[in-house]
């Protein structure tokens, strides 16, 4: 059964309000990039964004929630339906 986790990830705004880009490193060194309802984001320090946080054209250090469907040696695997690699 899967359970919810937070991965590190970089954050930016993205097209609405109420979304974000959310850029994940993987730890073989990969990246993807998705999108992510503002609410499934926080600060590092684990609070939640402010509305128009980070600021267009910024980008902050931040944690996205995620599903670990099974670990997998150390690299736990955790999917994101809309993600895509950027690699």
């Amino acid at each position: 059964m899967s359970r919810p986790v937070s991965l590190v990830c970089e954050i930016r705004p993205g097209g609405f309000s109420g979304e974000r880009i959310i850029d994940v490193t993987c730890s073989d060194g990969s990246e993807h990039v998705s999108m992510a309802p503002r609410h499934y984001c926080w600060t590092r320090e684990r609070k939640p964004l402010d509305p128009h946080e980070p600021a267009p054209g910024n980008t902050i250090n931040g944690l996205v929630a995620a599903r670990l469907l099974k670990q997998q040696g150390a690299s736990p695997l955790s999917p994101s339906p809309t993600a895509r690699s950027s690699t």
